[in-house]
């Protein structure tokens, strides 16, 4: 296995430069890991939990400002693979290997133990607010799933109806809980290229991937409210290749300096934030 990284990557887009598109080196991560829980924007993001190079799960908790990381209060359980939505100041974490129903609650200063997952899962997906989020797929004992679990803060709500159309873990995420978006990820065995979006009630199969990559960690995340400007970045095995989506169709953006998978982060077509992962040796 690649060692993990600690290094962060900055996407920049602007039309007055010679250069439409770039990636920059920020700051690095204060603990090298891979599959961190991590949410944008670039100027607010948090990465927390993991692996570390010895492929131990980590509790550290760090929050990016676009300039530096800076340590907060670890997480309660450590784990790696867990996931969810929200923001910097208010995000929630669920799940975990090795296949667990952990829910935790973020503040900006410390996290809180919160009402637990309806399944034990891994890697699974989310989108929208601490308040009215929706978490979707994911593995779980059985195999994956295409389940949709929505959340008020407080409890959690899931119906077969819900369900997607494709069960998978590793997916990348954005949106809201009345407008998500949920793409590639792990079909077992196989990685899988659709796109999927959701209106509170339905999932609707879109736009297709380039590349099939699962665990597209960096795909839209945080406060993203859009499910037409979304950004995927990387992906196993250690791929440096960057996807934009317009709402209908993925097309290709310049790729990262450094190919890694199982990275944390989120951002839209012009603006975005990467770090950590399992780097190319």
């Amino acid at each position: 296995r690649p060692p993990d990284s600690n290094a962060t990557e900055e996407f920049h887009s602007s039309i007055n430069t010679l250069t439409a598109a770039a990636w920059a080196s920020g700051g690095n991560l204060n603990t090298a890991r891979g599959f961190l829980f991590g949410l944008g924007p670039k100027t607010a993001a948090i990465g927390a939990g993991g692996y570390n190079p010895s492929f131990a799960s980590v509790d550290d908790s760090e929050e990016y400002d676009g300039t530096s990381w800076s340590e907060g209060n670890d997480l309660n359980t450590a784990r790696y693979g867990l996931r969810g939505f929200g923001t910097q100041t208010a995000a929630v974490a669920v799940g975990g290997y090795n296949f667990l129903t952990n829910n935790e609650h973020y503040n900006g200063t410390s996290w809180t133990n919160a009402t637990a997952y309806p399944v034990a899962i891994f890697n699974t997906a989310g989108a929208g607010t601490q308040t009215a989020g929706v978490a979707f797929g994911g593995a779980i004992s059985t195999g994956r799933t295409a389940q949709t679990s929505e959340y008020d803060g407080s409890s959690w709500t899931t119906s077969s109806p819900l369900n997607m159309n494709t069960a998978r873990s590793a997916m990348g995420s954005g949106g809201t809980q009345t407008a998500a978006i949920g793409f590639g990820g792990d079909v077992g065995p196989g990685a899988s290229t659709a796109t999927e979006t959701y209106n509170g009630s339905t999932w609707t199969t879109g736009g297709t991937l380039i590349n099939s990559f699962p665990s597209r960690n960096a795909g839209g995340g945080g406060p993203n409210t859009s499910t037409t400007d979304i950004l995927a970045a990387g992906g196993p095995p250690h791929k440096s290749e960057v996807e934009g989506f317009d709402g209908s169709a993925w097309s290709a953006l310049p790729s990262l300096s450094t190919g890694r998978s199982n990275i944390g982060g989120g951002g839209t077509n012009s603006s975005g934030v990467v770090f950590g992962g399992d780097a190319r040796s």
